[in-house]
């Protein structure tokens, strides 16, 4: 889909944006003091700050500062990766970070000179044509995306038009309402590799998650989280089964309801449960 609304012409407009943006920022580190150690590249390089900045640690503390993380890679190098999400105040947030660690003075944006050229080998740049089919070069704007989407959905069995549906399992077990909050920028924008004291949060809502858990399961010493993700539908009849087997007020297994789509264990140890309230 992402492809379907870019095209070719928007792949290349974001591609060429990402390099130049790193291109920007290795001749403005450069003229700091600092080496980029890597001579080509597309949106990641890695720089040696040793002469600048003394230290690894003097340019995290400084990025630290301006609330941004940099790829920790060693006592003397830092690893930068840009996306297309980085804007032109990022970039400029991002160099005055490295100037700061250098007791330069910070730059702004028109101090930054327009990257000339490729970093990436001539051997390296593709000059076929990509993404030819007619499906990639039609549906560029919202509205003709969400037609297409529902061109797409109008194909398949759904709620609306079958007695027994296939697929849409999220929409199916989860209200609209409860996942709004997925979309905000507290939980969907984290990086996955985000020091732990950033994400405070996320602790507060997992420990709550899993006190709620013990309290309602018998499951006392941690939370399973099953290999795969309709396994996570499952847990509630099996954990409410074992509860009510602990207090003794029922004395025969309990019978599941049987999930469409549900994926065969890829082991059977991923979690407990009780031989004879096994189903496919």
């Amino acid at each position: 889909m992402y492809a379907i609304f870019h095209g070719p012409d928007g792949i290349r407009r974001i591609a060429n944006k990402v390099h130049g943006y790193t291109q920007a920022f290795k001749v403005a580190v450069e003229s700091l003091g600092y080496t980029v150690v890597n001579d080509s590249f597309f949106d990641t390089i890695t720089i040696d700050v040793t002469a600048p900045a003394g230290s690894a640690k003097v340019v995290h503390a400084a990025a630290a500062a301006a609330k941004i993380n940099l790829r920790r890679v060693d006592d003397t190098h830092v690893g930068i990766t840009f996306d297309e999400s980085v804007s032109p105040d990022d970039l400029v947030s991002l160099i005055n970070v490295f100037a700061s660690a250098a007791s330069a003075s910070p730059v702004v944006l028109s101090d930054l000179q327009q990257p000339s050229g490729s970093a990436i080998p001539v051997t390296l740049q593709r000059t076929s044509e990509y993404l030819p089919h007619p499906i990639f070069n039609k549906h560029h704007s919202e509205t003709e995306m969400l037609r297409y989407i529902h061109h797409l959905a109008s194909k398949d069995i759904t709620l609306v038009n079958s007695m027994i549906p296939l697929g849409s399992c999220t929409m199916k077990l989860n209200s609209t309402t409860s996942m709004i909050p997925v979309t905000w920028p507290e939980f969907g924008a984290i990086h996955p590799f985000a020091p732990f004291d950033q994400v405070k949060g996320y602790q507060t809502v997992i420990e709550v998650i899993r006190s709620s858990f013990f309290a309602t399961s018998s499951k006392h010493h941690r939370i399973g989280i099953g290999r795969g993700f309709m396994q996570d539908h499952r847990f509630p009849f099996r954990d409410y089964s074992t509860q009510l087997r602990c207090s003794r007020r029922i004395r025969r297994p309990l019978c599941y309801p049987r999930l469409s789509r549900v994926p065969r264990r890829s082991s059977p140890r991923c979690l407990p449960y009780s031989p004879e309230c096994a189903w496919n």
